[in-house]
């Protein structure tokens, strides 16, 4: 029998006995042949699939039939923890009733409990203050539920905190260590090796990239679901990200002046050298607070560093004098393995940190952009690639093939945007195909354009869609998601918008889980919120009626990394606002309208706020990027009578 033929059979026939609510569908159907046929003709290939497709199985099922074909392990790649759950929890058992498989999620050593480091920070009293030692024991007592992982932890666990429970590369002891068997990180990687399925996350496959491919098992062929977030990936993988509180955090581990504990104390050391090392502790925890002080002194918020940075302090040098000495130490401590092997874990995070530091004073890196700032966790350094062009197509061409999915790929069905970004050259060796979704629009979605409002730029913009907004949540009967572009702006609307009949629930006054929790189990709430609610958030039915977009999502031109693409774009003649800015916000604008209307009984109102959309000649490629025959509103009457029609 045809490959093609056994998976018509496995769709039709099969996936209807282990799902009795399955629905054939065409166009998961032809997602499911055309990644067949690039795993048996080694093809790339680029594919959108539309809200409601049903991409998972549609990939799950031909990979797993190719890996029972030919013994090969495959992998599958996400850019958020939340889709390698929903992967592992709910797609996967399904496909593995129809193929008996071993799958399992692979994430990044951080994530994982070390038992070795919880029981010796217990031993030696370096739990601080007594709250640290307590929730200590609430996580691993949960974790241990969950194999060792803290992923999901639903509580925020402070920094400082899981520095001291969690997986250490740099100071794991191996096969050496008394807690080996039982170690939820070794047992992890037996079960990767395993697996014929591996679900792993951005960020990971480039740390295994970056690790000549070591980190991970081997594997032949690699899809990367959320493929928009490919670069967003591998820029924050590449770039610096360094605070003056990272740093202290780990001078602190070593001698904490507050309650004279730390490793330095601990250590089969004379007294006299723990004073004198406690001591450039100290006087370096100083230096550090000088540095970073010189560093954003006259930094308000946000400022990009354009040339070498001077400051009275030679940080990078203080750090490797102190460092050597550490090293020093450790040579003459090795036999006190519990501890030696911390001093070398600090030591090893103290060179790199001196790296970033050296680094970020100069300039290194003619190919990005550096930048300093201030946010209330302290003050960071950080930098970004201009482009990460170079560093995909690396990867792009070690493996074969290379899928690539999303519900947003093209811009004005074009895929030449994405293609462009990811460095995939040439384009054409590529095949692409867009897959609409399924959803009736034209019946259960509308969408109303207020173009009566200001231009977003005016000042009158904000109070006059707070009084929008409470318009349209009463229509609505709460039951809504706004999303903003800014933290400020959603911070003015939101004190100005009327208390009382339904409750506002505001991104960042609660962790993200918690907020989307009371938000579906509240009918009638209202969630403001910005950044990462644009893409990923899934709350289907009644909940999530309306969707209110307050601005196009523009990125922020004085955004240090935006600034220096549009340079670089200039300086190659090409016009930044049409070749990177206007196909950037249509994609996140896609990705935020996508969030109404999540399975086919969803129905809903989406009211776009900024009249751009009309008004500019740009706007028509934001409208031309959505789902086809979508009724569109101007006036509110339609809104209300959709909303009423609901009820019935």
């Amino acid at each position: 029998m045809l490959d093609k033929d056994i998976l018509f059979s496995l769709f039709t026939e099969r996936l209807p006995t282990v799902l009795p609510n399955y629905e054939e569908r065409r166009e998961q159907m032809a997602m499911a042949l055309l990644v067949s046929d690039s795993l048996a003709n080694q093809k790339n290939l680029i594919i959108e699939a539309g809200t409601g497709v049903g991409k998972s199985l549609a990939y799950l099922i031909p990979l797993l039939f190719h890996h029972k074909k030919e013994n090969k392990r495959v992998v599958v790649s996400t850019y958020t923890k939340i889709l390698q759950e929903q992967l592992i929890l709910q797609d996967i058992p399904i496909v593995q009733r129809l193929m008996p498989t071993l799958a399992c999620a692979a994430y990044g050593q951080e994530n994982y409990i070390c038992k070795r480091r919880s029981e010796n920070n217990l031993r030696y009293g370096l739990f601080d203050p007594e709250e640290e030692k307590y929730l200590k024991d609430k996580i691993i007592f949960w974790a241990k539920e969950k194999k060792g992982l803290v992923v999901c932890f639903p509580e925020n666990i402070d920094p400082s905190l899981l520095s001291k429970i969690n997986r250490d590369g740099e100071s794991c002891l191996g096969k050496r260590c008394a807690y080996y068997s039982e170690c939820f990180y070794y047992q992890a990687r037996r079960e990767w090796e395993a697996a014929d399925l591996l679900v792993i996350n951005h960020f990971l496959f480039f740390a295994h990239w970056a690790q000549n491919c070591k980190l991970l098992p081997e594997f032949d062929l690699i899809l990367f679901d959320e493929a928009h977030r490919l670069e967003d990936a591998a820029v924050g993988y590449l770039g610096i990200d360094l605070s003056d509180s990272h740093l202290k955090r780990q001078l602190l581990s070593l001698f904490n002046p507050r309650t004279k504990k730390g490793l330095l104390k601990l250590l089969p050391i004379s007294f006299s050298k723990k004073e004198a090392l406690s001591n450039l502790v100290v006087e370096l925890l100083r230096k550090v607070d000088t540095f970073f002080f010189e560093i954003g002194e006259k930094t308000d918020a946000k400022k990009r560093i354009r040339a070498p940075i001077s400051t009275t302090i030679d940080l990078g040098y203080e750090l490797e004098r102190f460092n050597s000495q550490l090293l020093d130490l450790f040579k003459n401590c090795r036999a006190e393995e519990p501890l030696s092997s911390e001093l070398l874990a600090v030591t090893r995070s103290l060179q790199k940190r001196k790296e970033a530091i050296q680094e970020f004073i100069s300039l290194r890196d003619k190919e990005s952009v550096y930048w300093i700032e201030k946010e209330e966790r302290g003050i960071y350094l950080k930098s970004a690639p201009i482009s990460v062009k170079k560093f995909l197509s690396e990867i792009f061409h070690k493996f074969k093939p290379v899928i690539l999915t999303s519900a947003t790929l093209s811009v004005g069905r074009d895929f030449t945007f994405i293609t462009n970004r990811l460095g995939i050259m040439p384009a054409a060796s590529w095949e692409k195909k867009i897959l609409d979704s399924p959803f009736n629009y034209r019946e259960r979605c509308l969408l109303f354009i207020e173009e009566r409002l200001p231009f977003p730029e005016e000042d009158d913009f904000v109070p006059q869609s707070a009084k929008v907004i409470n318009e349209i949540i009463r229509v609505a009967g709460g039951r809504t998601l706004i999303l903003f572009t800014s933290f400020k702006m959603m911070d003015e609307v939101f004190r100005l918008c009327e208390r009382g009949r339904y409750r506002l629930l505001k991104q960042g006054d609660a962790p993200v889980y918690q907020l989307l929790r009371e938000f579906r189990e509240d009918t009638s709430s209202c969630l403001f919120a910005t950044a990462s609610f644009w893409q990923g958030v899934d709350v289907p039915g009644e909940t999530l009626s309306c969707l209110v977009i307050t601005r196009l999502p523009f990125d922020v031109p004085d955004e240090p990394r935006i600034e220096g693409i549009v340079e670089d774009l200039k300086s190659k003649g090409e016009e930044p606002f049409w070749s990177f800015q206007l196909p950037q916000a249509v994609l996140r604008f896609r990705q935020g309208f996508g969030r109404l209307i999540r399975n086919k009984t969803d129905r809903g109102v989406v009211a776009v706020l900024d009249k751009r959309i009309i008004k500019k000649n740009y706007g028509g490629l934001f409208l031309k990027s959505l789902p086809e025959n979508i009724p569109i509103t101007f006036d509110i009457n339609p809104v209300v009578g959709f909303f009423k029609r609901m009820v019935k």
